[in-house]
């Protein structure tokens, strides 16, 4: 039998070095670099395909980051959060409802603001489109999943978010499901690296 491997939760360290090594080349500020870590240490990414895969700065629409699980067949759409306060999703998620959603599935040209996030993002929707069977937009911070699932505000607006369900559909002509999942960086054994 394999020895069950405990993966340790994302840290300040984690974040200042990485913030330390990039940031005059990358801009961005402190807490953007969440994002980046994580993609590196919990889905198993090298620096150069998770710069590829996050946002540093700039208008978000409420997605910090993306992933294609191709094994699972689920694309995340990931808002990061360096804080315990889950009611800081509240503002993301509504720019995602608002904007985000209606950017990242639109046919044809889109985003006004030269996001180059989308616009990878939108490149990687058209290489994997016809793998990808689930939407995951996935909001990871540092506290409680649990109070953040139960929060009236936040279950509010995870219901507006699901009733877009049908832009994704459109988009690839096809019933692919809509989700929304909180992750804590707190408590990572719940996911399994890739590499």
């Amino acid at each position: 039998m394999g020895v069950e491997r405990r993966m340790k939760p994302i840290s300040d360290q984690h974040i200042n070095q990485a913030w330390s090594d990039l940031k005059s080349t990358h801009g961005g500020v402190r807490e953007d670099y969440f994002g980046l870590v994580f993609l590196e240490r919990v889905q198993g990414l090298g620096r150069d395909s998770a710069l590829q895969r996050i946002a540093l700065g700039g208008n978000d629409y409420g997605v910090d980051g993306f992933f294609f699980d191709e094994k699972r067949r689920n694309l995340h759409l990931y808002q990061f959060k360096w804080s315990k306060n889950h009611a800081l999703f509240r503002q993301s998620v509504q720019r995602i409802i608002d904007a985000g959603l209606a950017e990242i599935f639109e046919r044809g040209p889109s985003d006004r603001y030269g996001n180059e996030l989308l616009m990878r993002l939108r490149s990687n929707l058209v290489k994997d489109q016809a793998l990808i069977e689930r939407v995951f937009v996935t909001l990871v911070f540092n506290g409680d999943v649990e109070s953040a699932r139960k929060s009236a505000s936040l279950e509010s607006l995870t219901e507006q978010l699901l009733s877009k369900q049908y832009l994704v559909s459109e988009y690839f002509g096809r019933e692919v499901e809509l989700m929304v999942e909180y992750r804590s960086s707190a408590d990572l054994d719940g996911y399994l690296p890739l590499r």
